[in-house]
């Protein structure tokens, strides 16, 4: 029922919310957990939309060829994150400006979803 590139920017951009109160804009708790859930629902929801963003503007035909190169580019860069992070409070004590890099990431890449236009496969013909 609905563009699943409009849903994708606002549920893959809630990590950038959670990296915001993780770099000190909200604290306690609550913030914490609330930070926690976002990345979760985020989480969960990023190869769904792999797999259905796949399906949709390039069809069945080398679905998984596709869909195993840009699963294999999402893993590297998660593996890759995390000694990144680790570097970084090395060098500077604090994850807070990574964080706020982050944040500003999380929110770019979703947005980029919006330029993928109409779907372009139909997966009854393909």
């Amino acid at each position: 029922r609905f563009w699943a590139p409009a849903v994708g920017v606002v549920v893959l951009a809630l990590p950038a919310l959670s990296c915001l109160i993780l770099a000190g804009a909200g604290s306690g708790p609550a913030a914490t957990i609330a930070a926690a859930i976002f990345i979760g629902i985020a989480a969960g929801a990023e190869f769904d939309f792999m797999s259905f963003l796949v399906s949709q503007y390039f069809g069945r035909r080398h679905y998984g060829m596709l869909y195993a190169v840009i699963y294999t580019a999402f893993t590297l860069a998660a593996g890759v994150s995390g000694p990144l992070f680790g570097l970084w409070f090395d060098e500077m004590q604090s994850y807070q400006g990574l964080l706020l890099i982050a944040a500003g990431l999380f929110i770019v890449a979703p947005l980029s979803l919006l330029f993928l236009g109409p779907y372009t496969a139909q997966l009854s013909k393909n």
